[in-house]
């Protein structure tokens, strides 16, 4: 009898670790996946900031502050980013847009 329930606890407890392996590696290659993903999408995305001068838009590379592109209306602001830099997407912060008067529906 004393084997027996020596048995089961030896099963029980090298079952909870298999289990807690099997968990630790699962977990451990979704972290991985993600941060693949984000880099990824790091990669496609410009960090932009938009600056409003009377009724001109100007938006500039937020790491490097170099000027991309000017318009008078939004439409064309993005239409001329896309013309540059096809494969990119571009990101202002909401205060940004807040402050520069920029339309976040746009």
């Amino acid at each position: 009898m004393i084997l027996y329930l020596l048995g089961l606890v030896v099963a029980f407890v090298w079952g909870y670790r298999f289990r807690e392996h099997l968990a630790t590696k699962k977990m451990d290659n979704l972290v991985q996946r993600l941060s693949q993903q984000m880099e990824e999408v790091k990669s496609n995305v410009m960090l932009v900031t938009i600056e409003k001068h009377g009724d001109m838009f100007f938006v500039y590379e937020k790491d490097t502050n170099r000027f991309l592109t000017q318009s008078t209306n939004q439409k064309e602001l993005g239409e001329n980013l896309k013309k540059m830099f096809p494969n990119k997407r571009f990101a202002a912060s909401h205060q940004n847009m807040r402050e520069a008067g920029y339309d976040e529906s746009i």
